[in-house]
């Protein structure tokens, strides 16, 4: 049976984002109406048992107001979480023992982070967010050890507009980001082919335009 969220609304009123770990354990939601995040176990025959949640509190380390979209690593030890009303990601610490999941830090991003993505590497070395409304899309370094996320050297400014939703390709080579205020898709090439991303550019102007062709 599903608890209650601090404010008294279910805990999954508004559900949203949703992810599955990598070793199949466990699914987690962003329930964007009731701010919480909600992990569950996948039992043999598929179905979902209640595990436990994280809500919005007060605090430095919290950013759970409107959750959005998650990433995960790809070692499942942390859990990324865009709060679109907190400008910030959510880090959390997940145990790959039982699929629990605990605060760890939020990092301020800018204006309406909505869609994330972690890179194709086997480490995950890089964390890539679409802000919505901030009109840009952000790359972080992530260390695989803590899970902490900084800034990417010589990263220069992408701004899109109105980019909602990322997908990379299995090779990492590219990003594809699309924009809602903007009508089209944004392909975005990655600089080191690692595959890591780690310098975003522009590589193709949106769909529908005079040129839309994508760049190869």
């Amino acid at each position: 049976r599903m608890t209650a969220a601090g404010d008294g609304l279910p805990s999954l009123n508004g559900p949203f984002g949703v992810r599955g770990s990598p070793d199949g354990a466990n699914v987690y939601v962003a329930a964007r109406e009731a701010d919480t995040v909600i992990a569950f176990s996948r039992q043999a025959n598929g179905t979902l048992k209640y595990l436990t949640l994280l809500s919005d509190v007060a605090g430095p380390s919290v950013a759970l107001d409107a959750p959005t979209e998650l990433a995960i690593s790809p070692d499942g030890r942390f859990l990324y979480v865009t709060s679109l009303n907190d400008d910030a990601v959510q880090i959390l610490r997940r145990s790959t023992a039982d699929g629990s999941i605990e605060l760890q830090e939020a990092v301020a991003v800018g204006v309406d982070p909505y869609h994330i993505l972690i890179s194709k590497d086997a480490y995950g070395e890089r964390l890539v967010v679409a802000l919505w409304n901030g009109d840009g899309i952000k790359a972080y370094a992530r260390d695989w050890q803590s899970g902490g996320l900084g800034p990417v050297t010589g990263q220069g400014a992408v701004t899109p507009d109105g980019p909602v939703f990322l997908v990379a390709p299995a090779d990492g080579r590219f990003v594809y980001a699309a924009l809602y205020d903007g009508k089209g898709v944004l392909q975005m090439r990655s600089s080191r082919r690692a595959p890591l991303v780690q310098n975003l550019s522009p590589a193709a102007v949106p769909a529908g335009s005079s040129a839309s062709d994508l760049a190869g």
